[in-house]
């Protein structure tokens, strides 16, 4: 049984076939550009050599000047190797239209001597002619189809000559006509030889171009792998500096709340001192918390998916947070939802932890909301807050690493102390991806910021009625209520 081509296999022929035949033409027209002036310079000797035969020789010699000038600029002008590749069909059918009428120009020289003429003129056209179609396989060798055409041209001629021979023409020239077909089929099959070389040599240099891009594809991967691992470590060592840095503030000052509590009498001095340990070691513990989804990122991960009801991870999510907020003196809101969803609960805890930590960190006044909604049949999660806000031109920039935007309450506040690692962000975003969600923002400076978490459709088993949005609503927070939703 013959095996049928398959669908992808033809239009990678097709596409190779192309690419030969492009480059034959290109070999074609590149040399016929090369051979005009030694051609024309052959015609010009024969005429000088046949002057005697009168005005005939005169109009062969000007048929000749005036198609190879116009081939000339034909060649310069209309001719080019972009305009060969969008269109190599038709640039081999005007190739043959031009070359036929040059060969029947040549034949002429056949017709052109008169059985008076010496043998000598006879014998130096037939040599001119053997030279001639000598050289078209050379010139037309990459395309036999070409070489072909034009050959057939002197077949012609011949077999005209010979019918011809004793009328009105040497007897000699019919009797060499014989031998001049059997060299015109040397040479013809010499040609076919030399095309299928040709195809040979070009599919070899299509091969070796097609693997210097691929070596240089491979080459700019690895390079760009190395600068990625490059920064990669850079950002690393950032990182593990930034660890040092931070830690080591929160740490200190445990230890040196620690060691004055002995010493201080009064128990309202002795309850603030101790509210500030805890929150120094609150700050830590975040960090510690942010150190752990980073490395556990950079190690590799995949979500490990179950389904389980999203209230279960809000109600969490509110024990570990709303203290915090309370301490603020913050308003913090959980909007229960009846959603039950198909995802890594850890990762999403770890998304939503973040979130809620940096709307506590940068809200002052007003409060924090977690809740879900339907948009478009997908379930999104929104955490809002009543802060700052943050600057459009920010948006981008808030999630790379180690960025953070200066808030000078906080600085106030908290003397100046650094706030986190400025990790939180990035990591969001990368856990999302991991778990194939999509996180957006939408903020209004002084008014507030409300980060959206849309997890995939597929990853929604059972969607109760919810509050349904068709496009993102307006930041509805009142300055004297913020959670007014």
């Amino acid at each position: 049984m013959i095996p049928m081509p398959t669908a992808t296999a033809e239009p990678a022929d097709a596409e190779l076939e192309h690419a030969i035949l492009v480059e034959r033409l290109k070999l074609i027209y590149g040399m016929l550009r090369n051979a005009n002036a030694s051609t024309l310079l052959l015609s010009l000797l024969i005429a000088v050599f046949l002057r005697h035969e009168g005005v005939v020789i005169l109009w062969w010699l000007g048929w000749q000047i005036a198609f190879k000038v116009t081939q000339v600029i034909d060649l310069k002008y209309r001719v080019s190797d972009a305009l060969i590749e969008q269109a190599p069909q038709r640039y081999t059918y005007r190739l043959i239209l031009w070359e036929i009428p040059q060969a029947m120009a040549w034949c002429c020289l056949y017709f052109l001597i008169p059985a008076s003429s010496h043998p000598a003129e006879c014998f130096i056209v037939l040599i001119s002619l053997a030279g001639i179609v000598a050289a078209s396989t050379t010139t037309y060798g990459p395309h036999f189809g070409v070489l072909a055409s034009y050959l057939s041209v002197y077949y012609a001629a011949t077999g005209l000559a010979v019918i011809m021979a004793g009328k009105g023409m040497p007897a000699y020239l019919g009797e060499t006509a014989t031998v001049i077909v059997l060299y015109i089929t040397g040479i013809g099959y010499n040609g076919y030889k030399n095309a299928a070389a040709c195809r040979n040599s070009i599919l070899l240099g299509l091969a070796n171009a097609s693997l210097a891009r691929k070596l240089e594809q491979e080459a700019a991967s690895a390079r760009a792998a190395h600068r990625l691992a490059a920064e990669a470590n850079e950002a690393r060592s950032r990182f593990l500096a930034a660890v040092a840095h931070d830690l080591r503030q929160p740490m200190q000052a445990i230890a040196l709340f620690l060691a004055t509590l002995d010493s201080i009498a009064e128990r309202s001095l002795r309850l603030r001192m101790i509210g500030q340990a805890q929150e120094a070691l609150t700050g830590a513990s975040d960090m510690l918390d942010m150190l752990l989804d980073f490395s556990r990122f950079e190690t590799g991960m995949a979500a490990q998916k179950r389904v389980f009801p999203l209230q279960d991870l809000f109600n969490h999510l509110e024990i570990e947070i709303a203290g915090s907020a309370e301490a603020k003196g913050l308003v913090y809101r959980t909007r229960e939802t009846p959603a039950l969803i198909n995802s890594d609960p850890v990762l999403l805890h770890s998304i939503l932890r973040n979130l809620l930590s940096n709307a506590v960190r940068y809200t002052q006044t007003g409060g924090v909301l977690i809740a879900a909604r339907r948009r478009m049949g997908e379930l999104v999660i929104e955490v809002w807050d009543t802060g700052r806000g943050i600057a459009e031109d920010q948006h981008e920039a808030i999630f790379e690493e180690f960025r953070q935007i200066d808030d000078p309450a906080q600085q106030q506040s908290h003397g100046h102390q650094r706030q986190g690692l400025g990790l939180g962000l990035a990591i969001v975003q990368r856990l999302a991806w991991v778990i194939g969600a999509r996180v957006s923002l939408q903020s209004r400076i002084d008014q507030g910021s409300v980060f959206r978490l849309t997890l995939p459709m597929e990853d929604t088993v059972s969607l109760p009625p919810l509050a349904e949005t068709r496009r993102e609503a307006p930041l509805p927070f009142p300055h004297h209520h913020p959670l007014e939703l």
